[in-house]
């Protein structure tokens, strides 16, 4: 219980952080703020590539299961991508969405060596 509770902590700091970059970001106009979204997004969608590939990786995370309701996750998740659309970063647009659908199918693991 002491674990879940940290790993909720846990989830809530990083996405709080990611949350106030994109909010700097994006309404704000900060450059800085800009090149950390956009570093965050990618370095996000590269370790879920890599997740793709380890099945070592891809068992823990199903031991582990979600640190929040798949249902919060995902409302989270395409409200991002949504704002990242709205505001013309189409390419951020994608590739967190990608990074979505890649990390549902590490969690419910529906992947394996026929998908490739």
């Amino acid at each position: 219980m002491k674990k879940e509770k940290h790993r909720l902590l846990r989830w809530i700091l990083i996405n709080s952080g990611f949350v106030f970059c994109i909010y700097h970001a994006l309404f704000k106009e900060s450059g800085i703020a800009q090149n950390i979204t956009i570093f965050l997004v990618n370095i996000q969608a590269f370790a879920v590539i890599i997740g793709l590939t380890s099945k070592k990786m891809q068992k823990e995370q199903r031991e582990k299961g979600s640190t929040i309701p798949l249902w919060l996750d995902h409302i989270y998740d395409v409200a991002i991508g949504l704002t990242f659309a709205a505001y013309g970063w189409f390419w951020s647009a994608t590739v967190f969405a990608l990074t979505i659908i890649f990390l549902n199918i590490v969690h419910n693991g529906k992947y394996d060596d026929e998908t490739i």
